[in-house]
């Protein structure tokens, strides 16, 4: 669970980044450790919601900072609303349980 939430922040601070970069004059490119970064998170994503089409079709070809923004703004709402939902089912799960232990022993 607290990966999703990792990814989510690392992949929203990535699109932050992207979007001031897009802000300044000759700087098209990401450097290769956001670039680097952008990849492992997206590649990370894909194996932890191999279910979710807009993660698997996320692509990163193009080394620009408007695919790096858009990549990870796609990712971090998925990732977040993945997390939100296994927090909601945790919550649901503790709360069946104490209901049966409390049936069950008083």
């Amino acid at each position: 669970m607290s990966e999703k939430f990792d990814l989510a922040e690392i992949a929203k601070n990535l699109a932050a980044t992207a979007k001031d970069a897009m802000r300044i004059e000759g700087e098209p490119e990401p450097d290769d450790v956001s670039w680097g970064l952008a990849q492992q998170v997206l590649d990370r994503s894909k194996k932890i919601l191999p279910n979710d089409i807009i993660v698997q079709r996320v692509n990163l070809e193009r080394k620009l900072w408007v695919s790096v923004r858009s990549a990870m703004e796609a990712v971090a709402v998925k990732l977040d609303s993945q997390g939100h939902q296994d927090v909601v089912d945790t919550v649901n799960r503790a709360n069946e349980q104490a209901r049966r232990n409390l049936r069950g022993g008083y």
